[in-house]
C-alpha cells in the first residue's frame, strides 16, 4: 500500500498522533487479511521528514525529488507521467 506522507507530517499532528494513524492502518490491513501488504510513505520526503516517521510501523519510504534536486531546491511536488499512444 502506498500512501503519501503529507498528511503524516502535518505540522499540527504530533508524532504519537503519526504512530497511531499508522497503527490503525496496520490493523485494519490485518484485520482483512492482508498480513503481507507492505505499506510504503511516498511524497517529498527527505532524511529529516523519515527521522520524524521512524517510529511509525511503515515498511519503507519513497524517497526521490531531495534525491534528484538536492535539498532547498524549488520543486513541482507532482508526478508527470507520459503516455505514448499507437
Amino acid at each position: 500500500m502506498r500512501t503519501g506522507a503529507g498528511y503524516f507530517l502535518h505540522p499540527a499532528g504530533s508524532s504519537q498522533r503519526r504512530y497511531e494513524a499508522l497503527r490503525r492502518v496496520r490493523a485494519l490491513l490485518d484485520q482483512l487479511g492482508a498480513h503481507q501488504t507492505r505499506i510504503v510513505l511516498t511524497g517529498d520526503l527527505d532524511e529529516h521528514s523519515i527521522a520524524a516517521l521512524a517510529a511509525c510501523p511503515v515498511d519503507g519510504y519513497g524517497v526521490g525529488t531531495a534525491l534528484v534536486t538536492g535539498s532547498g531546491a524549488p520543486t513541482a511536488a507532482l508526478v508527470y507521467k507520459l503516455v505514448a499512444r499507437a
